[in-house]
């Protein structure tokens, strides 16, 4: 039986984009756009609980990324793989990393996102609003949520 696809954002998601902005902002003050530097997406950070609740719904469902591409740097779409790569488990998981600019051309059970202006809200599936602006804050409220959707379906 095939699992469920969860598809979940990078930026501000799964990383700590924002963090990233600020150390990058203060590196480089005078550019407009911090992303636009080399190096910034392969050094961003996990969120707090990020890989931990990747590998525990791993064993329930088809994890896989689902991000955008920076329109101020094109190293973007070499970073983020490499990031997935030497922080999600080497190159096998480079295959689970999807980058396009409008999420909602994409089928799949559920969408983890802290956006929604990208085609998140015309996701096929169920968009779970990640961070502040949602109802899912944490990692582990997400993890929750998904292991108790799992015994209710």
């Amino acid at each position: 039986m095939k699992k469920p696809v969860v598809w979940v954002d990078m930026d501000d998601t799964a990383v700590d984009f924002s963090k990233q902005a600020s150390i990058y902002s203060n590196r480089f003050p005078t550019v407009q756009y911090p992303q636009s530097q080399a190096g910034f997406f392969y050094t961003m950070e996990a969120k707090p609980g990020f890989k931990e609740a990747w590998d525990t719904l791993s064993e329930h469902y088809d994890m896989r990324f689902l991000t955008r591409p920076s329109m101020y740097n094109a190293h973007s779409y070499t970073e983020k793989a490499m990031w997935v790569r030497d922080n999600m488990g080497g190159v096998e998981a480079m295959e689970k990393l999807f980058i396009a600019p409008d999420k909602s051309i994409v089928k799949g059970a559920y969408l983890i996102d802290d956006w929604d202006i990208h085609g998140q809200p015309d996701f096929e599936g169920e968009f779970i609003r990640f961070g502040p602006q949602g109802k899912f804050e944490s990692w582990s409220r997400v993890a929750e949520y998904l292991i108790q959707r799992l015994n209710n379906d």
